[in-house]
């Protein structure tokens, strides 16, 4: 549903259809739907947290900050590592806003805190430390220790250099955008060859980095897409750059770049699904305003590659393979109906169609 909400300035209903299949299909949601980790959850309260702060005008301001601040807690009582896109939005929101956002995230983060309050005395009164993740990711200590998550800090940072650090940075951020290039050739062994070893490396790469799990979604679209937005920022028809998306989304990864201790894990399971999800949004609402037909190949080319690497990675015998075909077919074609109910018909859908 929140997905719904931030692709429904889209004209089109197809192209609202067609993202959402896109993600649905994306290795984020097939893998974490599939596993019970509850970060999918964390992304769906991210995203409604970010929803409340830019989202349409149908939603009262009086009902935006509670709104936030309950889905900011819930994200956090999922996991984690919500709070990487938490930053992200709420750095989003100061910078676009300005003075409007102040008033906001005070009530909302007085909500958040107090909705967070009651797990933070069950870990510390009754499952002590309670602060484990924080030592992990941003001071490297993993064994369960009952020093402050302050002391550890300054522990991990005490003997660390400039130069170190600053490679560690880089080492993130090359986490981060692995993939941009080597998917290409990975997916036309994967399309031409279909063995276990080409499909293994897709599956493994496309669970670890951000950047080659978006597939042909990819992040180099964005300089095609700005270069023609830019084109055409005098025209009748203006591109709409999904402006609080993409900067919720980059400020999310700088700060997580930047606090990870340990370099070269900004991998997406130690992260927040939701950045990850806002980016390949973003490349997605940028390909159905400046070159639409290039955004259903994305979405049919994504499709091909989920089938080859989740669907039919295995052999199947006689029956065994048909019904095997029949029901992935099925599934796939019941998503992409979901998909298309669930996109409501706008004002334009009805006057093309008349």
């Amino acid at each position: 549903m929140p997905l719904l909400v931030l692709v429904g300035n889209l004209p089109r209903r197809s192209q609202r259809a067609a993202i959402v299949f896109a993600l649905a299909l994306s290795p984020l949601v097939l893998l974490n739907g599939l596993f019970v980790w509850p970060k999918l959850f964390a992304a769906t309260f991210c995203a409604i947290f970010h929803i409340a702060l830019f989202g349409p005008s149908s939603i009262a301001r009086p009902a935006r900050w509670p709104m936030a601040g309950l889905a900011a807690a819930l994200a956090m009582l999922s996991h984690g590592g919500a709070l990487f896109a938490l930053v992200g939005s709420t750095a989003a929101f100061v910078l676009l806003k300005r003075r409007q956002a102040l008033p906001v995230l005070f009530k909302t983060g007085a909500l958040a805190v107090a909705a967070y309050l009651p797990w933070v005395a069950y870990q510390r009164l009754i499952d002590p430390p309670g602060d484990r993740l924080l030592k992990w990711h941003f001071a490297g200590h993993i064994p369960v220790t009952q020093d402050s998550f302050l002391h550890v800090l300054r522990a991990a940072y005490a003997d660390l250099g400039l130069w170190p650090w600053l490679a560690g940075r880089a080492s993130n951020l090359n986490s981060l955008v692995h993939g941009s290039f080597s998917f290409f050739g990975d997916v036309w062994t994967l399309f031409w060859n279909r063995s276990p070893a080409a499909i293994a490396t897709v599956v493994e790469n496309s669970f670890f980095y951000g950047a080659y799990s978006m597939w042909f979604a990819s992040p180099l679209w964005l300089l095609p897409c700005v270069a023609y937005a830019l084109v055409k920022r005098r025209s009748l028809r203006p591109v709409r750059f999904p402006s609080d998306l993409a900067l919720a989304a980059a400020l999310s990864f700088l700060f997580w770049i930047l606090v990870i201790y340990e370099p070269g894990q900004t991998v997406i399971h130690q992260g927040a699904y939701f950045s990850f999800l806002a980016s390949m949004l973003v490349i997605l609402l940028m390909l159905a305003q400046c070159f639409p037909l290039a955004l259903y190949a994305v979405v049919a080319l994504n499709l091909a590659v989920a089938a080859l690497a989740y669907a039919f990675d295995k052999p199947f015998d006689g029956a065994s393979s048909a019904i095997h075909l029949g029901t992935t077919l099925a599934l796939t074609g019941g998503l992409l109906a979901a998909c298309r109910l669930a996109s409501a018909e706008t004002m334009d859908d009805e006057r093309r169609r008349c």
